[in-house]
């Protein structure tokens, strides 16, 4: 009987040293399969699964300024929509400075509109409408003469409009 004892184990051992391969590992009690290798973890009986806690999303509207189109309408529509704006904005400086600057991108739009028979007058005013786009969304983009002539002048017309 210890003959049969000592066969048995024999067996046993070296049937436990030929466990199938698992995509390159032997499968082995001591070792846990984890997510990194590409297989699925293998969980011991008894074991409570928890899931991985989940971050909060951020959403679009809390990542970004809300877009005003006010802002955009008024450079769109040159002049006329900045002075509109202008005078709608009562307490909202930034909106009455946007609304001095459609106005002076138009006034220059229109000259160079008439001087040059549209040509430059409608590649400006697509560069306005850019500029509303920048303007509406939080950016602020400076045009080298005309946005320093702007600031320069904005509160003396202000100054002007509100007597």
């Amino acid at each position: 009987m210890p003959g049969d004892l000592a066969s048995k184990k024999a067996r046993a051992e070296k049937a436990t040293s030929r466990k199938p391969p698992i995509r390159g590992k032997l499968l082995d009690e001591s070792r846990k399969l984890t997510h990194g290798t590409g297989e699925s973890e293998m969980v011991v009986v008894g074991e409570i699964a928890r899931a991985a806690p989940v971050e909060k999303k951020l959403t679009i509207e809390e990542d970004k300024p809300k877009a005003r189109l006010e802002l955009f309408l008024a450079y769109f529509f040159v002049w006329l929509g900045g002075l509109v704006l202008y005078l709608l904005a009562k307490d909202d400086t930034e909106a009455e400075w946007h609304g001095f600057h459609a106005i002076v991108l138009g006034v220059v739009c229109t000259l160079l509109g008439i001087l040059t028979f549209g040509i430059v007058g409608t590649l400006f005013w697509l560069y306005i409408v850019y500029i509303g786009w920048q303007a509406a969304h939080g950016v602020k983009v400076e045009v080298p003469v005309l946005t320093k002539f702007t600031e320069e002048n904005f509160e003396k017309f202000r100054a002007t409009l509100r007597k």
